[in-house]
């Protein structure tokens, strides 16, 4: 919301981008769509996660897929049509090496070798 205030509220300097932006800096923050497009979707149907503005922009993107250098939309509630709204992604799976009890397992090298390995838990030191 921070970044989005610096460019929609009246403030010293700042006049030139709000009337750029008037349709915008008419709609109050909260009521923005903050969208990022969602990985691995088909150009032609993408699908959008929404974040909160009122979230820090690392809480907003946690637990979300990002790849390189993502677009932040920020859209109109008229907009919204154009911006359909992923279901949310299920949590991440923890490592295997990261449970209690894992199991060994295998992966192949580029050579096409089979390695097992045991997961190792760290424990406290006395």
């Amino acid at each position: 919301a921070e970044a989005l205030s610096a460019f929609l509220e009246p403030k010293p300097g700042n006049a030139p981008i709000r009337a750029q932006l008037a349709e915008y800096a008419q709609t109050t923050i909260p009521q923005l769509l903050l969208l990022i497009r969602r990985p691995h979707t088909h150009a032609k149907s993408p699908s959008y996660d929404a974040l909160s503005p009122s979230q820090t922009l690392t809480s907003a993107l946690a637990g979300k897929t990002i790849i390189e250098f993502p677009t932040i939309i920020v859209a109109l509630p008229s907009e919204a049509d154009k911006y359909p709204i992923a279901p949310p992604e299920p949590p991440a799976e923890p490592m295997a090496d990261q449970l209690p009890g894992s199991h060994p397992r295998e992966s192949r090298d580029l050579d096409g070798h089979t390695h097992t390995h045991t997961p190792t838990h760290l424990q406290p030191s006395t």
